[in-house]
């Protein structure tokens, strides 16, 4: 009589060959971006443009006080009927007077500008909003990095503001003064700040606060950053 006997089952090693599977979401991380980003520009644009410009106003006014405005005059003011941006710029330097020639000293210059203008320091926040959103940001367990990560784009927004203020001030008296390089160097700083920083800092800022975008950009990163 054979004895009848089955074999023990032992577990199978995983392949070598095997490939990592992608986290999930990742497919979708870039589609739900675009998308959140275009939905929350166009929002903001149309129907919250002006607020957000005067939370902006109301977070840089103290900063702005004591870094760029002369003694005893508001950083900035906001014409009321046209919502123009007027800012007052602390100089302290001689330039030479249009009338006369001569040189003479001047403490302060007052410049406005359209509120348009000013809006691409705040058109990050939502940029940084619609990142965060489209890596689940807005969970329970990541709402807290995403409000830090807000808090630090306002801060980016609030030095950029500072920097277009006094560049343009500045700039306005170089070029009375005739002097070529410096005012290069002023419009280099002025299009840095105006046209790369704005648009660069939200997406840096997702990529440090958010796991997702890390592991869609930079998947080698070790998983302790």
């Amino acid at each position: 009589m054979k004895k009848k006997t089955t074999a023990a089952s032992t577990p199978v090693a995983p392949s070598a060959t095997a490939t990592a599977v992608e986290p999930v979401g990742n497919t979708q991380l870039i589609p739900r971006a675009i998308l959140s980003c275009v939905v929350g520009l166009a929002v903001w644009w149309f129907a919250l443009k002006r607020a957000s410009l005067y939370l902006l106003f109301l977070a840089a006014y103290v900063p702005l006080l004591f870094a760029i405005s002369p003694s005893g005059f508001k950083p900035i003011v906001i014409n009321e009927q046209t919502h123009e941006w007027n800012f007052n710029i602390a100089l302290n330097m001689n330039v030479p007077d249009p009338a006369t020639g001569k040189m003479g000293h001047l403490g302060s210059i007052e410049y406005g500008t359209t509120e348009d203008s000013i809006a691409y320091f705040v058109s990050g926040w939502v940029v940084y909003l619609a990142l965060s959103f489209a890596a689940g940001g807005f969970a329970k367990d990541r709402l807290m990095s995403t409000l830090k990560g807000f808090g630090l784009q306002v801060v980016l927004s609030i030095v950029a503001l500072a920097v277009y203020a006094y560049v343009n001030g500045y700039g306005s008296a170089y070029s009375e003064l005739g002097d070529k390089q410096t005012v290069w160097w002023i419009r280099w700083v002025y299009h840095v700040d105006y046209l790369v920083v704005p648009f660069i800092g939200p997406f840096v800022i997702a990529l440090f606060m958010h796991r997702p975008w890390r592991d869609y950009l930079l998947p080698k990163l070790p998983a302790r950053f």
